[in-house]
């Protein structure tokens, strides 16, 4: 029987070659809850007094906890995640008066290189909430008190409770200064019209996913489906050749193949079990991570 693989594209989890570097739960995995706590491995909200954080208290810095249906459907707090059960979600608009939301994540991140470039990869989408119908947003990440980036807004023209979210990729690069950074992300409204919980219109809801680092610029490659028996076919688009190591669900190398020449070539994987595995491309600077399912 021909076996088929499905791959996902995108970048699953990277590192920095032998002592390789990587967020800590990458696809945002917890249980769905609304404000108040936020209890997810890894990760912790930026607090209110942050320098870089708008909020006016700490209670308007509380990012959500997101899955289908959950935790709140009937005012909009929820939607599918890119990948996995669950993603985050945060406001970045007026409150009542004075007060101001803006919900963000953080991690610190250790063993970096210093003088390394590295690139962020993610997943946002404009989520949105009964009272918070603006239709773009972007992130802003942070490397500790210094500015990355602000990614391209995403545009959703979708009901406040749709639960199919439309996730748009966005890349932010950095050079590592010492070998560990905090790293934060923050909902940024880029039409700059912040409305508040009573101006529905301008009101922000926007949601992050599948949160990667990664040494260097992307490897120039594309894989896809092999015609006849379980191959990958490998387009090899860069100018070195490539090493990809196969990983399965626990993490264990199963199959390792070395000099993939510049253009098409096949990797056999008739001899891997049905699941989900994570293929690890290098060219000997950069490092890629992409995760496919073979079934």
């Amino acid at each position: 029987m021909k076996r088929t693989v499905f791959l996902f594209f995108g970048f699953y989890f990277s590192c920095a070659f032998v002592n390789a570097q990587q967020f800590e739960n990458s696809s945002l995995e917890a249980a769905p809850v609304s404000g108040g706590s936020f209890d997810m491995r890894g990760w912790s909200r930026v607090p209110y007094d942050d320098p870089h954080c708008d909020a006016t208290d700490a209670s308007f810095a509380t990012p959500d906890i997101i899955g289908v249906g959950e935790p709140d459907k009937d005012f909009g707090i929820n939607g599918r995640p890119h990948s996995g059960r669950t993603s985050v979600s945060g406001i970045d608009g007026a409150g009542d008066g004075s007060d101001f939301y803006q919900e963000g994540i953080m991690q610190e991140v250790h063993d970096l290189i210093p003088g390394q470039e590295y690139r962020i990869t993610f997943y946002q989408s404009v989520v949105k909430q009964k009272n918070c119908l603006d239709t773009t947003g972007c992130w802003g990440v942070y490397i500790d008190d210094d500015l990355a980036g602000i990614s391209e807004p995403s545009l959703s023209k979708l009901p406040y409770d749709a639960e199919n979210l439309i996730w748009d990729e966005r890349t932010i690069y950095f050079t590592a200064t010492r070998k560990s950074h905090w790293i934060k992300f923050l909902p940024v409204d880029d039409d700059h019209l912040y409305g508040s919980m009573t101006d529905e219109i301008n009101g922000l809801r926007m949601g992050i996913d599948d949160i990667t680092l990664a040494p260097g610029k992307p490897i120039a490659m594309t894989m896809i489906e092999g015609p006849v028996k379980a191959v990958l076919v490998i387009e090899n688009k860069s100018d070195s050749l490539l090493t990809v190591h196969v990983e399965d669900a626990s993490g264990k190398t199963v199959l390792v193949k070395k000099n993939i020449p510049i253009g098409s070539s096949e990797v056999d994987v008739s001899k891997l079990a049905l699941g989900e595995y994570v293929l690890e491309f290098t060219d000997g600077v950069s490092i890629d991570r992409k995760k496919y399912s073979l079934k």
